[in-house]
């Protein structure tokens, strides 16, 4: 094995994987989460629908461009469009970033419930 460098390790970027999503007309990229992100999520899950809002948040944080620059910001507007936009770009962004930030095995439950986290239902789906 490799023993790193500081230069090696700064030189590492997200991983990031591009996601056709149908029911907005084309693809968007979708990054693993920062650290530093990690804080907002852990502060949802004392809500009462902790799971659907952790989601929420993980896609409006995931969710990039080309650029890397992410499409939604932390806005009530961009909550309200991933709550009441299609179940299905919801779950497959969901297992999407899952798989990018490698939940795993012993934190089982928590995949889950983040997996599963029921959509709001909106009459435009």
């Amino acid at each position: 094995m490799t023993v790193l460098n500081r230069e090696a390790i700064l030189g590492v970027s997200l991983k990031r994987v591009e996601v056709d999503v149908p029911a907005w007309g084309g693809s968007v990229f979708v990054r693993e989460l920062r650290a530093k992100d990690q804080p907002a999520l852990l502060a949802l899950r004392k809500k009462e629908d902790s799971n659907h809002d952790m989601l929420v948040e993980a896609i409006l944080l995931s969710v990039i461009d080309e650029n890397g620059n992410r499409i939604f910001q932390d806005t009530d507007e961009d909550r309200k469009f991933i709550s009441e936009g299609s179940h299905s770009t919801y779950e497959k962004l969901a297992k999407v970033i899952a798989d990018l930030n490698e939940f795993n095995v012993e934190d089982e439950e928590a995949e889950e419930n983040f997996l599963n986290a029921p959509a709001e239902s909106s009459p435009s789906d």
